[in-house]
């Protein structure tokens, strides 16, 4: 080791000075100086070691050494960027230098080795900060002081100006009581200086930063280029030009990369690895994580009834990196599960008019956590923020190019797995000390939950409006989306796909894509360097996007005609020709329940026998363009024509294919393809010319009854209503929330009513309206089944049976509407099937983080800009690349790391309060079932003090959020009313006995009240009662809640049962398909029933219709029903709609079986 004395140099003076410049004498220096050397002669033995290694050394000898000599790298690379500062000093900027030399040998040599002997090591996660404790020597006033301005700071999105004064007036606030008395006391003076003068100075002592890696980004091909560090510059450095090639024939990219030295566009990826290091190290989530992983192993087969992620199939089937299975044989490791989210978003906010940009958002949540923890952001993984102001295009797949860093991790994670230095569960063992690296994990992605516009591109697959559009099973061709025999859909080989997507990257020339596009209908994606990865099994439909933002919004808007309805338009006639035109008919003359065409495959596939053995791609393509060209209307002569000329133009394979499917194959011994043609123009002959017309819709009179719906009926506090003008433009942009509430409640009601012909407020064409009813309940219906928090396989199978009745019923009534979200919408039941209940793993969360983003300050500089001042000089240019990007992603992790501080066991128990009054001030406590999210102003006039209530057994076997992610808080949480005086018709049942009354309770969902309370529509319930049919409910309204004899109770008046002039209840027409409405009398029994908390089944909402009659809803999302008489009728639909495929199914063989003989 150099002695520092030899470094010291005479200056002109005479006088020896250590690093030539007399300024840099000072301690500090000094020891920056050693640091230098010390990291020096660190590299200089790992070169020592690296050049007595030979190739006849022992293999766990050689692996030791170049995994201490990494190690010594990484330490090296942190440690210099301490000496940054330092390297104009003379001394430590030589030292610098040298160890650069050396380090880039030793990389070297490293590389070589490694070359020959791979690491596989698990990889160490140095996680020792997470454990350092900020709060340790502090006050409890101090603590307080940081949350306030860091809740400024990150939630608030103070600048570094706004927070440091808060800071000061903190500090000048605790001066300020100190001199109302005799000054601060030693305590209060050393509370107020361990409050800092400047927020970057307390995010720093909190941990809070992270430490992201900017990519540069190519702007034509989007390729990510990862940043190069040298021990003399903390600036990266990159290449000049993308030297990506879209193909291995075609020309490098080229792009400039840079501009005035600065990336034209950044990429800032935070390393998964260094996220979960972060994220063992908290407390009790490796609990979580063992105790997920111990249900498996209690349960090895999948329950049939589905009600939390721990009962989906996948997570049992998944296979480890050895082949056996991923949780069930994890000996001691820990093993996690995650799911993957992906989005684009207008950081502008959803304003119809307003700016629009798209940025990316990458996300993952976690499947062993309860579902609460998960969706909470302080347990969310962002990768990164990919800059806008553009998404990038899908045709080239550089959607990919984002994924890479992260695949690159989660294959490493799965792989080699993860060796954090210590978790919380051993870092706190009392008596024990726990041993450095010592537990290996590994982590997986379990589903991929994206929209289509954003889950296609990523994953690989073509847009979802291509003929490819089904990524689960192998209907494909847009004659198929109205295809509901899912008994006989075929399941898609991930082996060919993945054989196929490499193929697609690997390929020479972008012919060779195009015809690998058209065939399988993929492109690549980094998700299929997952070993493990299963895209047709993993990739699911997101029911937010898919169900209620795309066939829900797509009937109200199209099929019923409520998107901005004019005066209902009356047929032109020749009595009056200045009359609005009906809606335009459909293309569609008629349906026919063809064989689907042949899946397109390179190797061809078996269908239809011998036949299909010599169809190529071209052949089978054809197929389906002949079921569309068949089945359009041909009115005039001409049209006719053009179809006679346009099946001349198919091949033969296709032309027989069809005719032997309309079991038309001409009677002659050698046929050509005029005689295949002139039987299928006989054929259309026999079926209809004229278009079928969609049902005519009075959309006016409908969207009024809606409106009248939205504003009259009576919910619980936590309905979201939505707008009272839904359908009109000033209604604004409607969420998925409000898609879902509309058709499960007030769009179903407005219908019955208006509609069903026994209604007492039905319209004059409801007879008429008798099939779109029915089309219309039957989408509301499997709606309301979906979306249950417990899924029998009764609920499953009716769900998919009530889907096909609308999906038939809109074959016959909206022919023209069909969408490829339709065919997508009967793979739901598969997700259910895989992981557990939608709640589990829909996209309501994510799409909630996003609006979290998107309310993030910025500078509204999407992507990047330049700053030019008043010099021309390059100079003078201030270059920002993606730093709004990179601000938001490290916004969220102060955020997230800031609630994770608040979460620490050893807050005291006022920084608990803070955490309680951030939670709700910035939407974090989004749990409905809570009294905090009750409003200030109903709780004005009561005693705001909980009552401490013992667990209540909950007997219902439906009870909602009967699994552990959820615990009921039913009558858990209590709020006294300050009115001791104790009613008449309560002191009449009970005498003047002790009673403590409540206001409000907590119930499953939300809370139960009283009229008093500014929530009315919180009192009316629905509830049993002991004696009566068990498959009935009542309906009524609480008018007390009080605790008698330890046990709390409701008195209820129940709603007088109406005697009906009609056969029927028309609006509990569809009870059994899951709409539990009925009616009943306005008016209410004078007597009080007292009914147990737990046999309230659910609130109800409560239509007054009439001054007579009400409509009362059951909003229990677990109620029990019986579908036969659903399944009946869908039998009956379907048997009638497929008649003609059943009777020609026998001669179809014969005819095929005669062809196949002749022609051979």
């Amino acid at each position: 080791m150099h002695d520092v004395s030899e470094l010291l140099v005479p200056d002109q003076d005479g006088f020896r000075h250590p690093f030539g410049n007399p300024k840099a004498t000072n301690a500090t220096s000094k020891k920056h100086f050693q640091l230098g050397l010390d990291v020096k002669n660190l590299l200089l033995q790992c070169q020592q070691r690296l050049d007595a290694l030979e190739e006849n050394t022992e293999p766990d000898i050689i692996k030791g050494v170049l995994e201490d000599t990494e190690t010594a790298i990484a330490h090296s690379e942190s440690n210099t960027s301490a000496l940054q500062r330092f390297k104009d000093v003379e001394a430590v900027s030589d030292v610098l230098k040298e160890s650069q030399g050396i380090l880039s040998s030793v990389k070297a040599d490293v590389e070589l080795w490694r070359s020959l002997y791979s690491d596989d090591s698990p990889i160490k996660i140095n996680n020792r900060e997470a454990f350092i404790n900020p709060n340790k020597g502090r006050h409890t006033p101090s603590l307080i002081a940081y949350c306030l301005a860091l809740a400024v700071r990150v939630f608030s999105g103070g600048s570094i100006q706004v927070s440091g004064f808060v800071l000061k007036a903190i500090k000048l606030f605790g001066i300020a009581l100190g001199t109302l008395r005799n000054g601060l006391s030693s305590d209060q003076q050393k509370a107020i200086s361990d409050i800092p003068d400047t927020i970057v100075t307390l995010e720093n002592h909190m941990n809070l930063g992270i430490t992201s890696v900017p990519y540069a980004v190519c702007p034509d091909c989007h390729f990510l280029y990862k940043p190069e560090y040298t021990l003399m510059s903390s600036s990266p450095q990159y290449p000049r030009f993308c030297t990506f090639q879209t193909t291995t024939l075609s020309s490098p990219c080229g792009a400039d990369l840079l501009q005035y030295n600065k990336p034209i566009k950044t990429f800032h990826y935070y390393s998964f690895l260094d996220w979960f290091g972060q994220f063992i190290a908290l407390p009790e989530i490796e609990e979580y994580g063992d105790k997920f992983c111990q249900s498996i192993d209690e349960c090895p087969v999948a329950p049939s009834t589905k009600a939390s992620a721990k009962d989906g199939n996948f997570i049992r089937e998944l296979k480890g990196p050895s082949g056996d299975l991923f949780i069930r044989d994890r000996g001691a490791e820990g093993r996690w599960l995650f799911k993957m989210y992906a989005d684009f978003f207008n950081v502008e906010g959803n304003r119809i008019r307003g700016k629009t940009a798209s940025t990316g958002l990458l996300g993952m949540m976690c499947l062993n956590l309860p579902l609460k923890m998960a969706n909470d952001p302080a347990y969310i993984y962002i990768p990164g923020v990919i800059q806008g102001p553009q998404e990038p295009a899908s045709k080239e797949a550089v959607h990919r190019h984002y994924l890479r860093p992260l695949v690159d991790d989660l294959v490493t994670a799965y792989v080699q797995g993860m060796r954090p230095y210590t978790t919380y569960a051993s870092h706190s063992s009392l008596g024990i000390k726990s041993v450095p690296y010592e537990r290996v994990f590994r982590a997986a992605i379990a589903a991929i939950i994206m929209d289509f516009k954003a889950a296609r591109p990523f994953a690989g697959f073509l847009d979802v409006t291509s003929h490819l559009f089904c990524f689960t099973c192998k209907c494909w061709h847009k004659t198929q989306l109205g295809n509901t025999d899912y008994d006989n859909w075929d399941p898609v080989n991930d082996d060919i796909l993945r054989q196929a997507a490499e193929s697609w990257r690997d390929a020479d020339k972008e012919s060779t894509r195009e015809a690998i596009e058209a065939v399988y209908g993929t492109r690549y994606s980094e998700f299929w360097r997952l070993p493990y990865i299963q895209l047709s099994k993993q990739l699911v439909v997101d029911p937010m996007h898919a169900w209620f933002e795309r066939i829900l919004q797509g009937f109200f808007r199209t099929a019923l005609g409520l998107d901005n309805p004019k005066a209902e338009k009356v047929p032109k006639t020749s009595n009056n020709p200045k009359a609005e035109k009906v809606p335009r008919s459909s293309k569609i003359a008629f349906r026919y329940p063809f064989t689907p065409p042949p899946r397109p495959c390179s190797k061809r596939i078996q269908l239809l026998k011998e036949l299909t053995r010599r169809m190529n791609y071209h052949s089978a393509f054809s197929v389906g363009r002949i079921h569309r060209k068949l089945t359009q209307a041909a009115e005039t002569e001409a049209q006719r024509q053009s179809l006679s000329t346009f099946l001349k133009e198919q091949s033969q394979d296709a032309l027989v294919f069809v005719c032997i499917d309309v079991n038309r194959l001409p009677a002659v011994r050698r046929y050509n393809k005029v005689h295949l043609v002139e039987q299928l123009m006989s054929w259309r002959h026999s079926q209809s010319f004229e278009p079928l017309v969609p049902t005519h819709i009075d959309s006016v009179a409908l969207l009024k009854r809606v409106h009248e719906t939205i504003k009259e009926v009576t919910t619980p506090a936590w309905v979201s209503k939505p707008p009272h003008d839904a359908g009109m433009p000033r209604a604004g942009v409607l969420k998925a929330d409000h898609w879902r509430m509309l058709f499960e409640i007030f769009l179903p009601l407005a219908l019955l009513s208006l509609w069903h012909t026994e209604s007492p407020v039905a319209a004059d064409n409801a007879k008429d309206m008798d099939g779109v009813l029915a089309t219309s309940m039957s989408l509301v219906c499997a709606s309301v089944i979906m979306t249950k928090n417990v899924l029998t396989p009764q609920r499953r199978h009716s769900f998919r049976q009530s889907y096909t009745r609308h999906v038939l019923g809109l074959q016959e009534h909206f022919p023209s509407f069909l969408l490829p979200s339709h065919h997508l919408a009967f793979h739901l039941l598969d997700g259910m099937e895989r992981f557990g209940t939608l709640r589990h793993w829909w996209c309501f969360p994510f799409e909630t983080l996003i609006g979290k983003f998107q309310r993030m300050p910025i500078n509204h500089q999407i992507g990047n800009y330049i700053s030019r001042s008043n010099s021309t000089c390059e100079s003078e240019l201030t270059i920002f690349t993606g730093q709004q990007e990179r601000t938001m992603l490290h916004t969220f992790y102060h955020g997230s790391y800031f609630r994770r501080w608040l979460k620490r066991d050893d807050c005291p128990p006022l920084l608990k309060v803070c955490r309680d009054l951030l939670d709700k001030a910035f939407g974090f406590n989004t749990q409905v079932t809570t009294p905090e999210t009750i409003p200030d102003e109903i709780l004005d006039e009561y005693t705001q003090v909980p009552a401490n209530v013992v667990d209540l057994e909950l007997e219902s076997p439906d009870i909602e959020f009967s699994d552990n992610d959820y615990t009921s808080k039913l009558g858990q949480i209590c709020y006294k009313l300050s009115d001791l005086t104790v009613p008449s018709d309560l002191l009449h049942l009970f005498g003047d006995g002790d009673l403590e009354r409540y206001s409000m309770v907590s119930a499953h969902y939300g809370f139960y009240a009283t009229p008093r309370s500014r929530a009315i529509g919180n009192s009316y319930v629905c509830f049993k009662l002991q004696g009566y049919q068990a498959n009935n409910w009542f309906a009524g309204q609480i008018q007390h809640i009080f605790k008698k004899d330890g046990k709390i109770k409701a008195a209820i008046r129940r709603s007088k049962e109406l005697v009906l002039d009609t056969e029927q209840d028309p609006f509990a027409s569809f009870w059994v398909e899951g709409f539990e409405a009925k009616m009943v009398s306005a008016s209410f029994l004078p007597r009080l029933d007292i009914v147990d908390l737990e046999k309230i089944i659910a609130h109800t909402v409560r239509w007054e219709i009439t001054p007579q009659i009400v409509v009362v809803l059951n909003l229990c999302r677990v109620s029990s029903f019986v579908n036969q008489a659903a399944d009946n009728n869908l039998t009956n639909i379907r048997s009638r709609y497929y008649r003609a495929c059943f009777c020609v199914l026998v001669s179809r063989r014969s005819v095929l079986w005669i062809y196949l003989c002749s022609s051979r």
